[in-house]
């Protein structure tokens, strides 16, 4: 399967660059995650063609892009290669989502409950490995400051909230270092999110989409004392 859709990426590739003459780049994602693509030789900032990221040399996504906008189907994987989601970006639609293997995810709805009431999460675009990982390096920036508000300990366990809008974007994303019972949350402001970062599928209940928290838990920091 996996073969089938790498196939059919290198053809939409060849027919896709006709007439118009691109070059591949590459570059950093985030922390062992690698993306090439195709960009217009008149114009570097619009990705045309075959795009593909791989973390450990294991791809995770492979898509095309025309005139830089993704289309068509795109399938991410998670780092062991399976496939974990299809994502038609041409109709919006989810064909194929598998988080059996996804852990420390959790939700959070402000409306009230009754027995009976249909929930649907939201779902991040690209998975845990593409789609989620790289959104949750930002924590980084804020360590420090938080490894001296707790008094210099040996660990902190890190939450990231994200707030998801009833639309499906990304209107906020949180950082939390808890210590023993204590906790101190920061808001991370990253300016350089384009829209593939910040789109969900947004959550709904009884059918009608609504705004969510979705909670990444289960990191750890260790610190060592000299």
């Amino acid at each position: 399967m996996k073969d089938f859709y790498i196939t059919l990426t290198f053809l939409f590739m060849f027919n896709l660059c006709l007439g118009q003459e691109t070059v591949k780049k590459s570059r950093l994602l985030g922390p062992g995650i690698k993306e090439q693509f195709y960009v217009l030789k008149s114009d570097k900032n619009v990705k045309n063609g075959a795009y593909e990221a791989a973390m450990k040399n294991q791809n995770i996504a492979l898509g095309n892009y025309l005139d830089n906008k993704r289309i068509g189907h795109w399938t991410f994987f998670n780092d062991q290669g399976k496939l974990i989601q299809h994502y038609n970006y041409s109709t919006k639609k989810l064909l194929y989502n598998d988080t059996s293997d996804i852990k420390n995810l959790g939700y959070t709805l402000t409306d009230s409950l009754k027995d009976g009431d249909i929930i649907t999460y939201p779902i991040k675009i690209g998975g845990y490995h593409y789609g989620l990982q790289p959104l949750t390096n930002a924590y980084k920036d804020f360590v420090k400051n938080a490894h001296l508000y707790f008094h210099q300990p040996d660990h902190l366990d890190i939450e990231d909230i994200f707030t998801i809008s009833a639309d499906g974007k990304m209107i906020k994303h949180e950082v939390s270092f808890l210590y023993n019972e204590s906790i101190k949350t920061y808001t991370v402001k990253n300016n350089r999110l384009n829209e593939y970062n910040t789109d969900f599928i947004p959550g709904s209940l009884n059918g009608i989409p609504k705004t969510f928290q979705l909670i990444v838990s289960g990191m750890k920091m260790f610190f060592t004392t000299r």
